[in-house]
């Protein structure tokens, strides 16, 4: 991306030499050039050597459906366009790299004004999370929609330095509202073990699991009782059968089911 930087300023109107360019820089780079880049010059995802060695194999075919199989498809004469119309060799690729433009135009977009925003958002919620719960275990975001997992991954990797991050310091929960509305009712989702993972570091309770509404209120009431805990308030809302997210009517509410998962 020799004229990245200059071509993400021209589009954002950020000065060249502005950190927010070098961050989307990067972004773009890691998310889209470098797979298209590697797939034309016959980079591998994986290590194919190390994969034969495991004896692992693909479930199915994905080449129809890539980015980079789409634009080779390009290069084949379409019968759906008019007559007349140029099907020569140069008139593909015009085609192909108009078509890639948008997809790269469409990705900084977003990037600029949902993922670099999203950013600074998950940067605060995790720098302030011992306020929220001394264990660091739990963060709060202001608003739902927030793209947090990626940023939560990265501040943890920034807070470990060179090494692994330090299972010690990991987020468990993320808490935000379900919309903008008043009165909203309130997420408590888990955080997955890595970013491309549907295990979670630390699932809601097995016995939550499943449950919803009067039933897990009740179910809620019961532990505490026995275990001698403060009672979670009324209005618990539900519990995904895996553990990986559940809702409650308030953000009191839905806290003190994080709190609760973290003891048990």
């Amino acid at each position: 991306m020799h004229f990245g930087r200059a071509i993400i300023a021209q589009h954002t109107s950020l000065p060249l030499d502005h950190e927010d360019v070098t961050l989307l820089h990067e972004k773009l780079y890691t998310d889209f050039i470098e797979a298209v880049d590697a797939n034309d010059n016959g980079v591998s995802a994986y290590d194919p050597a190390a994969l034969a060695s495991a004896h692992i194999e693909k479930r199915f075919r994905d080449g129809g459906i890539t980015i980079t199989s789409v634009v080779n498809d390009m290069n084949n004469p379409d019968p759906t366009c008019p007559p007349g119309e140029p099907q020569d060799e140069d008139s593909l690729f015009s085609r192909a790299s108009t078509f890639m433009g948008h997809i790269f135009t469409r990705k900084l977009h977003h990037a600029f004004t949902s993922w670099l925003p999203a950013r600074a958002t998950v940067g605060a919620a995790y720098r302030s999370r011992r306020e929220v719960h001394p264990s660091g275990r739990i963060i709060i975001l202001p608003q739902g929609g927030v793209p947090w997992k990626e940023h939560l991954y990265n501040f943890e990797k920034e807070a470990s330095g060179a090494g692994d991050v330090n299972p010690d310091e990991q987020v468990y929960y993320v808490l935000y509202p379900e919309s903008a509305t008043e009165g909203s009712k309130w997420r408590v989702q888990c955080v997955s073990v890595n970013e491309g993972s549907f295990e979670s570091r630390k699932p809601l309770p097995e016995s939550w699991r499943g449950v919803r509404d009067a039933d897990l209120d009740g179910c809620l009431a019961a532990e505490a009782e026995k275990a001698g805990k403060p009672k979670i308030p009324e209005g618990a809302v539900f519990v995904h059968a895996s553990g990986f997210i559940g809702g409650h009517k308030t953000k009191e509410g839905a806290f003190a089911m994080a709190v609760r998962s973290l003891e048990l």
